[in-house]
């Protein structure tokens, strides 16, 4: 194999291993940004303060084979299991299908002679799809006396989506991930005036990504710290794909623009945060100031309004 051909594959496995991580990081979030991501994917409707418990991600089978699945979750008593992927990977099912086997084999229960094995709710989430991904992929089971049965897990394809329709369901988790849209015009792209035209579009799809991430924020579906968690994502996912590109460097100045301001603001909402839970405590203003770092009259104002209410 060439060596370029070797780098190039090096490469795309290195992104591969960005995307896993950076997807399990972000799904151990707040409950809240989980649970609408649930709601979201699987159409069920958590309330909001329900109790996320993640169970283990690797098994072991009989074999002794080490059986590692992406993320499983329980949240009141019914078990999820997502798979994300880059790409179409046409083998998920036997996987996904394995992975929910054992799982159940662990919690099997029985009723006189019926042993019975739950599988959990299964979804694929594809971050880059392709005419060769289906909506729904299918596992036959084929026994003995000729009788069969289709295993089926839907699918979900990230890019086939829009901003608004992941915002409306809550996706906030996903949003990251959306920074592939570009990706195949920016590997096209042959001159820096194609590049140029693709940055002021990378500018703008960024724009409307952190849009929807503050608008989630304020509908209450995420907390300050998920805002900063999806947007060092962004930054992260960005710097991967793009920074090879002087062209598209503007791109990565915003984002980190963005994500210092979004720290800061949640800093000073902390602040804030434990400054009235102290003027809650009746403990002196002066010593309020050097606790918190606000300034006299930030305090001095949430004072009078902890007074009127």
């Amino acid at each position: 194999m060439a060596k370029k051909s070797v780098k190039k594959q090096q490469s795309k496995r290195t992104t591969t291993k960005v995307f896993d991580l950076l997807f399990k990081d972000l799904m151990h979030l707040s409950n809240k940004a989980v649970i609408s991501f649930i709601n979201g994917l699987f159409d069920t409707k958590y309330p909001l303060d329900s109790k996320v418990v993640y169970l283990e991600q690797e098994i072991v089978n009989e074999n002794l084979n080490e059986l590692i699945r992406d993320i499983v979750l329980q949240i009141n008593g019914f078990t999820h299991h997502i798979e994300a992927q880059i790409n179409f990977d046409a083998d998920m099912m036997i996987r996904i299908f394995r992975y929910g086997f054992e799982a159940g084999v662990l919690k099997k229960t029985h009723d006189g002679d019926i042993r019975t094995i739950e599988f959990p709710k299964a979804r694929i989430v594809y971050f880059e799809s392709s005419k060769k991904t289906p909506k729904q992929q299918t596992l036959r089971l084929k026994f003995p006396d000729k009788t069969w049965y289709d295993y089926r897990v839907d699918t979900f394809n990230l890019l086939d989506h829009s901003v608004s329709e992941l915002e409306k369901q809550g996706l906030a988790l996903l949003l990251p991930f959306y920074v592939l849209k570009m990706r195949r015009q920016v590997q096209r792209a042959k001159t820096g005036d194609e590049l140029k035209k693709l940055s002021g579009q990378l500018k703008a799809l960024l724009d409307e990504l952190l849009g929807a991430v503050g608008s989630l924020n304020k509908k209450g579906r995420i907390d300050g710290k998920d805002v900063e968690g999806i947007v060092r994502g962004m930054e992260r996912l960005y710097k991967e794909l793009f920074c090879q590109y002087k062209e598209l460097a503007e791109g990565d100045i915003m984002l980190e623009e963005k994500l210092d301001y979004y720290t800061d603001k949640f800093e000073l909402e902390n602040s804030k945060k434990i400054a009235k839970n102290l003027l809650a405590l009746d403990v002196e203003i002066e010593k309020i100031v050097k606790a918190t770092g606000l300034p006299l009259k930030t305090i001095k104002a949430l004072q009078a309004k902890l007074k009127v209410a």
